[in-house]
């Protein structure tokens, strides 16, 4: 598993240009964030953006404090939009990323019924959780079936 320092924004207002792919070697992924009200002591914001590091920049400021890893996060961001956020804070997901996927869909303990998922068994995205997790309830129906 490799980190991945992440970076929430707070906006009073929608943002241009749209959060998309940024091309780079510090921002991997942005994405918007409309966030439903205050929560863990933030004010409510308009809008949000989730930022993603890369790899590589994870890898290479692992230790930072984060208000450091904010800082610089920030500077990326700054090239593509003028906007200041009202709120940033950095997180660092020190085991976010799989290096080597286990390869199936899950594991199934068949003597206990127990069963493992995750998004380290296909990749490392939400959407191999997701598929890790809908193998899983299949292999969990079928055993109670059995």
């Amino acid at each position: 598993m490799s980190p991945r320092w992440t970076l929430l924004l707070g906006f009073s207002g929608p943002v241009e240009p749209e959060p998309g792919m940024p091309a780079g070697p510090v921002l991997a992924s942005l994405a918007r964030h409309r966030p439903g009200g205050a929560a863990a002591g933030r004010a409510a914001f308009a809008e949000g953006w989730v930022v993603h590091a890369t790899r590589d920049w994870s890898l290479a400021h692992l230790e930072l404090a984060p208000e450091d890893a904010a800082r610089q996060l920030l500077e990326a961001v700054a090239e593509l939009t003028a906007v200041e956020p009202g709120f940033a804070v950095a997180h660092r997901w020190r085991y976010a990323l799989t290096e080597r996927p286990l390869g199936a869909s899950h594991v199934w303990l068949a003597g206990s019924n127990i069963g493992l998922c995750g998004d380290w068994c296909l990749g490392d995205r939400a959407e191999h959780a997701y598929a890790s997790g809908v193998a899983l309830a299949a292999r969990l129906r079928q055993s109670l079936r059995a």
